[in-house]
């Protein structure tokens, strides 16, 4: 464990603490339950021909890999508590969740909403 790990474990505590927000993550053909995720966005674009590129914000949560039962994958949902779904997906070249930091405490996933 570096000297970063206790740090970094405390500041997602305390983010989550004011800004987290409770929502349901539905795993693809599997089980649901409720996790706590910081919401950020992603601004990306993708090429859909040579000449045509696609530009578009993805809604991002930011949640513990210790409150995950496995790593985000395509499909995978979030709903939050107004109702709203958002579906999991990779942006352009980028895949649907990265490591927010070095020590892998918590992951960004990237989400679109789903109407």
């Amino acid at each position: 464990m570096s000297q970063l790990k206790g740090p970094l474990k405390s500041m997602m505590r305390t983010l989550k603490g004011m800004v987290g927000e409770k929502v349901t993550y539905q795993e693809y053909g599997g089980s649901s339950y409720t996790v706590t995720a910081v919401l950020g966005k992603s601004e990306f674009e993708i090429d859909i021909t040579d000449d045509m590129r696609r530009a578009g914000i993805a809604l991002d949560f930011i949640i513990n890999v210790s409150e995950l039962s496995r790593l985000p994958i395509r499909g995978d949902t979030m709903t939050r508590s107004n109702g709203n779904e958002y579906l999991v997906l990779s942006l352009g070249n980028e895949p649907q969740w990265r490591y927010v930091d070095q020590e892998e405490i918590a992951v960004r996933i990237h989400t679109t909403r789903r109407d």
